[in-house]
This record gives structure tokens, C-alpha cells and sequence, in this order.
């Protein structure tokens, strides 16, 4: 053993030490997804955890305990909804908002060493956070300009669907759509998302396989257009074919939205609840 890590500089019992470390995190990112297939979101928050310390004290890649530290914040969330506080890694309790934007500070500071779709993902993680925590920070115009030349440079447009969709919703439900420059990003959010259910409608009749992302996206745009039945409906019928996380996501969501109609702003920290889950179980 000592002759294998001897081309590697350093004391070999140092090294060994922190290969297994290294293992142990990616080993234990690959566990909390395991979890979160199952639903098992307890096993899943403690995995990615451990991956995260685990990048950290062993020297993983940024990106790596990036990851780590995103996924056992979403996990959080999808458990205990936005009380979610998750310890750091010296114990500390934070609210997820403050863990999120903590990550995307650390992207940011090392955007060139990341790739663009871990950039883009943790840029989309805490400005949603911001969203639903300050929701007139969003609306600054830097923040707005931005947000336009992040989402025009990217690609995924499911991905800049949802992101838009979700930030549009958290605003509608405070009532900042109704002027500018509210009413502008919701244009914006309804011009994303419009064509998204048109493939998902082709897909339909193409009989080709339906992604959950689409659906989700169909159901933020009837939310946005006031369409509460119909979305409901949307997430009760693609609930039926989902694995067990999105499955139990998606009946919530169903669930919060029907509140909603019937009780208005009463249901309304519910509906925020179950979209943002469902938001961070997508991006």
C-alpha cells in the first residue's frame, strides 16, 4: 500500500486516510439519492451531509461539495417545508435560504471552475430563496437584468421554465404582479412556460414519453393564469405514474391547491410549500 501511494508525494498513511474520505462522500452522495428514489428523505439529508463533510475535510473538489451541500439543503426542504433549518458544518442551525445563498456565493466567487449547469442551478437555488424570503429584492432592476441575460444564455429552457414559473407564483401570491416591474417578469415567466405545455400537449398525442418537469411547468402556468382546477387535476393525474418522492409531491401540491380555491390567502403559505419542494426536487 505504502509502495502504490508512494508516486503521490506525502506521507502514504496521510494519503490512503484521504482517498477513503474522498470514497466515503461519493459513496454517500450516491446513498442520498438512493433515499430520495425511496422517499426515505431522513436517510437522504443525513447522505448528502456526510458527503458534504466529507468533500470539505478531504479536499473533494468545490464542485463536488457544492453539490453535496445543495442536495442535503433540498432534502431539508422537501422534509420539513420551509421551516427547514439544516445544520452547518460546525453544527449551527440556518434557515435554507441562508444555506443557498451561501453556496451560490462560493459558485460565484469560482464561477470559472464550475460548470455552467452547476452555475446556473445554484444561481436559480437562491434567487428562488430570495423570492419567497424578501420578494422585493428580486424585483431591483440589477437583480431583473440579471436574471434576463442568465436565462436568455441558458439552454435548458425546462429549467428556466420552472425557475421563472416558481419566482412569478411567489410574487402573485404576494400581489407584486399587478405593476411593473412585477407585471413584466410575470410576461416574461408566461412566455417561458407557454411552450413547454405545447410540448408536453405534442407529447401527448406523440404517445412519447411524458417528463415530470413539463407537467410541473403546465401546472405553474395554470397557477399563474388562474386555471386552480385544472392544475389540480394536472398534478392528482401525474401523481399516478411518478415514483414515490414526486409522487407524494405532487398529490401535496394537488392537495394545497384545492385549499387554496376554496380558502384563498388562508392556504397560501401551504401552496407556496408544496410548489417549492416540488421546485428543488426538479432543478
Amino acid at each position: 500500500m505504502a509502495r502504490f501511494f508512494r508516486p503521490l508525494g506525502g506521507e502514504p498513511r496521510e494519503k490512503l486516510a484521504q482517498q477513503l474520505g474522498l470514497l466515503e462522500g461519493e459513496l454517500a452522495f450516491r446513498l442520498g439519492h438512493v433515499c430520495l428514489d425511496v422517499d426515505e428523505l431522513d436517510g437522504a439529508a443525513e447522505a448528502f451531509g456526510r458527503s458534504w463533510r466529507a468533500s470539505v475535510e478531504h479536499g473533494a473538489p468545490l464542485r463536488n461539495a457544492l453539490a453535496a451541500h445543495s442536495w442535503y439543503v433540498r432534502a431539508s426542504i422537501m422534509r420539513d417545508g420551509l421551516s427547514a433549518r439544516p445544520r452547518d458544518l460546525e453544527g449551527r442551525e440556518l434557515s435554507w435560504p441562508e444555506h443557498l445563498r451561501a453556496i451560490w456565493r462560493a459558485e460565484e466567487e469560482h464561477e470559472g471552475e464550475m460548470t455552467p449547469e452547476a452555475t446556473f442551478t445554484s444561481y436559480a437555488e437562491a434567487l428562488v430563496a430570495d423570492a419567497w424570503e424578501e420578494p422585493r429584492r428580486v424585483l431591483r432592476p440589477d437583480a431583473l437584468r440579471e436574471l434576463r441575460e442568465r436565462v436568455e444564455a441558458w439552454p435548458d429552457k425546462r429549467a428556466v421554465g420552472i425557475t421563472l414559473g416558481t419566482l412569478a407564483l411567489l410574487l402573485k401570491l404576494r400581489g407584486l404582479l399587478t405593476a411593473k416591474p412585477g407585471e413584466e417578469l410575470g410576461k416574461y415567466a408566461l412566455e417561458a412556460l407557454k411552450p413547454l405545455r405545447a410540448e408536453l400537449g405534442a407529447r401527448r398525442l406523440a404517445n412519447a414519453p411524458i417528463y415530470s418537469t413539463l407537467v410541473f411547468s403546465s401546472i405553474l402556468l395554470g397557477l399563474l393564469e388562474d386555471q386552480l382546477d385544472e392544475a389540480a387535476e394536472e398534478a392528482e393525474e401525474v401523481a399516478e405514474g411518478c415514483p414515490p418522492l414526486p409522487r407524494r409531491l405532487f398529490r401535496e401540491l394537488a392537495e394545497a391547491i384545492r385549499a387554496y380555491e376554496e380558502r384563498g390567502d388562508e392556504a397560501r403559505e401551504a401552496l407556496t410549500e408544496a410548489v417549492l419542494k416540488l421546485f428543488y426536487f426538479h432543478l
